[in-house]
């Protein structure tokens, strides 16, 4: 059996699992650019990056659509 990113999912083909992995590169990079505007390094403080893991563990509430 594989192990790492590839071994949770062995049914994934490489281009899938390319992709997934682009993606959550850009969901990491977008969630730094909205919360500390200005960021162009991967050279991250330590305050930023102990509040990029705080936020992992947070799980936006649900909005509702309508009025009521």
């Amino acid at each position: 059996m594989a192990s790492g990113a590839d071994g949770a999912a062995p049914e994934l083909d490489h281009v899938s699992l390319r992709s997934i992995a682009r993606n959550l590169c850009r969901l990491f990079w977008r969630d730094l650019e909205i919360h500390h505007p200005g960021i162009d390094s991967l050279r991250l403080t330590a305050e930023v990056a102990q509040a990029w893991k705080e936020r992992l563990f947070v799980t936006p509430k649900a909005t509702q659509c309508g009025h009521g």
